[in-house]
């Protein structure tokens, strides 16, 4: 989401000033990237969102870009387990 020149600039409501508005009805933003993962051009998005989204980086190894490392790493389901938590109050 935070490819110039090829995404950022198409969102809707438009950037201003390169800020991003959040997706609407989202309250909490943890955002996980494989430095190695070439196809995830925008490792962090906290600069181009707002400091409201954690950005974390996660070693997937060979596999940078398959989601099955990305789903079975310890910060993912610390993240799904947080949500989870505060949306039960």
């Amino acid at each position: 989401m935070a490819v110039r020149n090829l995404i950022f600039e198409r969102l809707v409501p438009r950037p201003v000033n390169g800020h991003a508005s959040w997706p609407a009805p989202v309250k909490r933003w943890t955002n996980i990237a494989d430095p190695g993962d070439v196809v995830t051009l925008a490792k962090e998005l906290a600069p181009s969102f707002g400091d409201g989204i954690r950005d974390l980086s996660v070693h997937n190894g060979a596999k940078a870009h398959d989601v099955r490392p990305y789903l079975t790493a310890r910060e993912t389901g610390q993240a799904i387990a947080q949500a989870l938590r505060s949306g039960a109050k």
